[in-house]
């Protein structure tokens, strides 16, 4: 297997060239010459460049050009490299092999109760499984993600309230091992990159995650912000009530407490005095008009409302994304939460909602492993 090198390209008009040819899909060198306002000559000795490294390639002809002559057109090869990307969650550890379109070629999930002397052999096997499933390619495997539920820095893990992988340095370990660059990001963070090659038109985009907790990732001017240690985006661990609920973060009233999915259901289980009820079930109770279910629905819808409205106010992006296995499941629910939404200064920006899933960390990573390797953008649609 071929193993990738980072920071392949470099030279701000190679980049260029490039994003525009995957961009385009098919485009000739004297297209791409009036288009960039490049010299044909810089063009084509890039576009040669880039055959020989086998990341684009001659597709046909185009129909004719000014000279009357069919020009020979590019193309972008995003088979010419693969990345591995993995979304170490509390109980499982979901994998995907995706091309450099961010294409998935294989998904594969395993059980997780790793503790911090435990993950890392766990994640070598469930790569060492992973890799023979990759395509051959020029470049092999050009990167390794991983998203982490907690506050990341340097690919050490800095907080992490919910797993025990405190001070875990996965780059350090994964990259001695495999000898692959390794890319280690929160989850809410990755899956904000994964939204916006979805949704490419914004380039400053909020996505809000609420799963089994609330993350927020945050796009400003088409970069992540992440603050001075990477905690920027902890959402879920701002106070939404003094003296609160407890939290495993060692404050009390945090937003996480309240919202998250794994909150929900213990409620949910306290009022039909049970002790333990799936989403599932919530979300088939609620669809069949049960009272304490449309309750927690309501509380979720609030809660949500109030989150929004505070991220447009401290964010003011273009777009919020929402990522909520609650609304994918019950998109009736999506218009009384917009109309839970005040006015407030500035007016409401869009609310989309996430048609990734549960794939956005996944693809995000992606996103981030093909940008270190070639410097571009990549864009797709689910």
């Amino acid at each position: 297997m071929n193993k990738g090198s980072n920071k392949l390209i470099r030279n701000m008009n190679t980049t260029l060239v490039l994003q525009t040819i995957m961009q385009e899909e098919h485009i000739s060198r004297a297209d791409l010459s009036k288009k960039l306002k490049l010299s044909k000559a810089t063009v084509s000795s890039i576009a040669e460049q880039l055959i020989s490294q086998d990341l684009i390639r001659e597709k046909g002809k185009s129909d004719s050009d000014t000279a009357g002559r069919r020009a020979i057109l590019l193309e972008f090869r995003p088979e010419s490299g693969y990345v591995l990307s993995l979304d170490v969650r509390l109980h499982s550890i979901p994998a995907m092999i995706t091309d450099l379109a961010g294409n998935p070629v294989k998904t594969i999930t395993i059980p997780n109760h790793a503790d911090e002397t435990q993950i890392i052999p766990l994640l070598r096997s469930l790569i060492e499984k992973m890799i023979p499933l990759v395509p051959p390619s020029p470049h092999g495997i050009i990167g390794i993600s991983l998203a982490i539920h907690g506050v990341v820095d340097s690919g050490v893990v800095l907080f992490a309230p919910y797993y025990p992988y405190k001070n875990v340095d996965f780059v350090q370990a994964l990259e001695q091992h495999f000898q692959i660059p390794v890319y280690v990001e929160n989850e809410a963070n990755l899956a904000v990159l994964g939204e916006h090659a979805a949704a490419p038109a914004y380039q400053n985009l909020a996505s809000l995650s609420i799963h089994s907790g609330v993350g927020l990732g945050l796009l400003i001017n088409n970069q992540l912000f992440k603050g001075a240690q990477g905690y920027a985006g902890e959402f879920g661990h701002t106070t939404i009530e003094i003296g609160g609920r407890p939290c495993p973060c060692g404050n009390r009233g945090c937003l996480e407490q309240y919202l998250s999915e794994d909150v929900l259901l213990k409620e949910y289980a306290e009022l039909k005095q049970q002790e333990e009820i799936t989403l599932p079930a919530l979300i088939q109770a609620y669809q069949n008009g049960e009272d304490e279910a449309r309750e927690i629905i309501r509380y979720f819808l609030q809660y949500t409302a109030v989150s929004i409205h505070n991220i447009q106010r401290f964010a003011n992006p273009e777009a919020i994304i929402l990522n909520s296995r609650i609304t994918a499941a019950l998109p009736e629910t999506c218009s009384p939460l917009s109309d839970l939404l005040p006015e407030g200064i500035g007016g409401r920006c869009p609310i989309l909602y996430s048609s990734l899933q549960d794939e956005a960390a996944l693809l995000g990573g992606a996103v981030l492993c093909i940008r270190e390797f070639a410097g571009i953008d990549i864009q797709f649609h689910k």
